[in-house]
């Protein structure tokens, strides 16, 4: 999966790996702290606290959790994308674990693939359909009417 080559790494390039290596780290061990800890997660949506609609990435907070404390199945269920965007943030935090301590290029075979803008863009193609969906699922019971008519931005727009 990894292989390590000669290429040195600077050390500017070390820093700037170590940041992102703290940021990916940070979200990986956070889901499990909050997952042994908590109930629920203490983070709310900004965008559906204000809107009562849904963001593309609602949902991949408890996703996150739920795959923190080996829960897959309940993970896809609060986001379909949850769980394998988890496992992306766990095998890039080694991925760049590896070359801040070796301060040397790794090569994956998985950085071609993400590199790919064909595949890039199928991604973004499917986030979009799952979201729509989503929406379309959410107005078809009626709760997306009902949430966004109890929003702070319902009540702006129709001066309630």
């Amino acid at each position: 999966m990894f292989r390590f080559t000669t290429t040195s790494i600077s050390s500017r390039g070390v820093y700037g790996r170590s940041l992102l290596f703290l940021i990916l780290s940070s979200v990986i061990v956070g889901s499990y702290l909050l997952n042994i800890t908590e109930t629920e997660s203490p983070f709310s949506c900004i965008i559906l606290a204000f809107t009562g609609i849904p963001c593309p990435g609602c949902g991949l907070t408890r996703s996150f959790l739920a795959m923190a404390g080996g829960n897959i199945w309940e993970s896809f269920y609060y986001h379909l994308f949850g769980p394998l965007l988890f496992i992306i943030f766990l095998v890039y935090s080694l991925h760049l674990f590896l070359e801040i301590i070796t301060k040397k290029k790794v090569k994956a075979t998985y950085l071609k693939l993400a590199q790919n803008k064909k595949l890039q863009y199928l991604i973004l193609f499917l986030i979009l359909v799952y979201y729509l969906s989503k929406l379309i699922f959410l107005h078809s019971t009626g709760e997306l009417t009902e949430s966004f008519l109890s929003s702070p931005l319902a009540n702006l727009i129709y001066q309630r």
